[in-house]
Parts: structure tokens; sequence; C-alpha cells
């Protein structure tokens, strides 16, 4: 199966669970775990979460770019 095919099974799950749970590192240290919204994009093979400056799960990021998502796909925070 190559990785086009991979990445739209992943996607199409996605499409029909779009509601994932992101965890981050709080200030004092503890795991937060949030509700996102995720998007796939198909043609980059990228999926996207998005949320507001300063929220808590934004600031958790920039604090610590350790993150963890679920249903287990890689995060990156490079972009924020």
């Amino acid at each position: 199966m190559s990785i086009s095919e991979k990445y739209a099974k992943i996607a199409s799950y996605i499409n029909d669970n779009p509601i994932a749970t992101l965890g981050t590192i709080g200030s004092d240290g503890t795991p937060r775990g949030s509700a996102v919204y995720v998007c796939p994009d198909e043609e980059k093979h990228i999926v996207y979460f998005l949320t507001k400056n300063g929220t808590q799960k934004y600031t958790n990021i920039l604090a610590h770019d350790v993150v963890s998502e679920s249903p287990g796909l890689r995060v990156d925070t490079a972009c924020l």
C-alpha cells in the first residue's frame, strides 16, 4: 500500500471522527488534555488542528513543545 493510499485511509477516519485529544504539559508540569477539531490535508499528507492564541493549550505548547495527540498522529509544533 502506498503512502497516499495509507493517508487516504487516515484522512477518511479523521473526516468521520474530527475530534481528537491533544495532550500538553501545564506550567506546573502536570499533563493536560484538550479536545480539538482536526482536519486532514490529503494533498500534503498533513493533519491540522486550530486553537486561538492565549488558550491554555497554546500557552502550554509554546512553553513545552512536547505534545501528544490521539489517535496517535505525529504533532509538529515547528509552525508555532
